[in-house]
C-alpha cells in the first residue's frame, strides 16, 4: 500500500494507492528530497520545541514543517519522550 503523500499515518482513501515495492521505495526518494538529515542538534531542537506546546498532533506537524523533517520523525521523537516519562 503507497501513501501518496508520502505520510504513513495518513490513512484517507485519497492518499493510498496500491503500488509494487518499486513503487514505493520510488515515492520514499521522492519525499525524502529536500528534507534535512536529523542531526543530534536538529533533534534537540524538536525535543525543545515538543516540550513548549500541547503536543497535539496538530503541533507536531507545525514542527515538522518548521525543522524540514517528516512527520513521522517528530511523531517518533514524541513517543519516545512520551514512554520515558510513564518509566
Amino acid at each position: 500500500m503507497r501513501h501518496l503523500d508520502g505520510d504513513s499515518l495518513n490513512d484517507a482513501a485519497s492518499n493510498l494507492a496500491w503500488g509494487t515495492h518499486q513503487d514505493n521505495m520510488q515515492d520514499l526518494r521522492k519525499h525524502r528530497e529536500g528534507r534535512a538529515s536529523l542531526t543530534k542538534d536538529l533533534k534537540a531542537d524538536i525535543i525543545r520545541a515538543l516540550g513548549k506546546r500541547d503536543r497535539s498532533v496538530e503541533f507536531r506537524q507545525e514542527v515538522a514543517q518548521k525543522h524540514n523533517v517528516a512527520f513521522s520523525t517528530v511523531n517518533r521523537i514524541y513517543w519516545k519522550i512520551r514512554d520515558a516519562k510513564k518509566t
